[in-house]
């Protein structure tokens, strides 16, 4: 799966609930990470990784921002227009 793909399945879940486990937060930031870890948004998933250590809980609000984020900073196929 690409890192939009997994973007998308993960928006589609957390719509549906108000709460996800760090375990469960973590599954799926580990699977992103390994997609996009040679782009300067890797760093901001090994953030959110360390916070799943030190919290039970993420919201719903929360993680859509994230991905907001992620998906904002993924580096975009250079178009070469002539």
């Amino acid at each position: 799966m690409t890192a939009e793909q997994l973007i998308a399945d993960w928006r589609t879940v957390t719509k549906q609930d108000t709460y996800s486990s760090s375990s469960r937060v973590q599954d799926r930031l580990f699977d992103l990470y390994a997609e996009v870890q040679s782009q300067p948004v890797g760093r901001l998933i090994e953030t959110w990784l360390s916070l799943t250590i030190q919290r039970d809980l993420f919201s719903s609000g929360e993680i859509l921002e994230l991905l907001d984020q992620i998906q904002g900073q993924l580096v975009s196929p250079v178009s070469t227009g002539s």
